[in-house]
């Protein structure tokens, strides 16, 4: 059904760049995302491990699953498999939070001696946003789900 329109979102090029995979990834990550985040805020006690469950879920599903294969048609099924592994991997590990720091702590400079250090920044970095001068706070995978647990259990025992 939907292998048409996946085979040809992935064969978007611009200038030999691969959009289309690039978006069809990125799509599917959010997927995963996605349904982290619900399994995680439906069931606070696998929270830690809701990545890992719905991220090989959804690749198992994919994959071996024949009519969701059939659906996806090949091209969809391996690209939400990706996503949904990537997903996991994400959740689990936070592999861009601690990609990021190392980058950034590559790229400052060290300073002269007599040269006071400007202060460290707060553990949750103010990004610039989409609009210029619009603060974003960048949250990380685990520290979302880690309150999604914490407002669930306040739920739960009523306070």
């Amino acid at each position: 059904m939907l292998e048409k329109v996946i085979d040809r979102i992935a064969s978007l090029r611009v200038a030999e760049l691969p959009i289309g995979k690039a978006l069809l990834v990125l799509s599917t990550i959010g997927v995963g995302k996605g349904i982290t985040d619900v399994v995680a805020t439906r069931w606070p006690s696998v929270a830690k491990y809701a990545g890992v469950l719905a991220g090989s879920g959804i690749g198992l599903a994919c994959k071996k699953i024949g009519p969701v294969r059939r659906f996806l048609g090949e091209t969809g099924a391996e690209a939400f498999a990706l996503g949904g592994m990537a997903a996991a991997i994400w959740s689990l590990y936070d592999v861009e939070g601690k990609i990021k720091s190392y980058i950034a702590a590559k790229g400052t400079p060290t300073l002269p001696p007599g040269v006071a250090a400007p202060p460290a920044p707060a553990p949750e970095t103010t990004l610039a946003g989409p609009e210029i001068g619009s603060p974003e706070v960048y949250v990380s995978d685990v520290a979302r789900r880690l309150e999604a647990i914490r407002r669930a259990q306040l739920e739960r025992l009523g306070v």
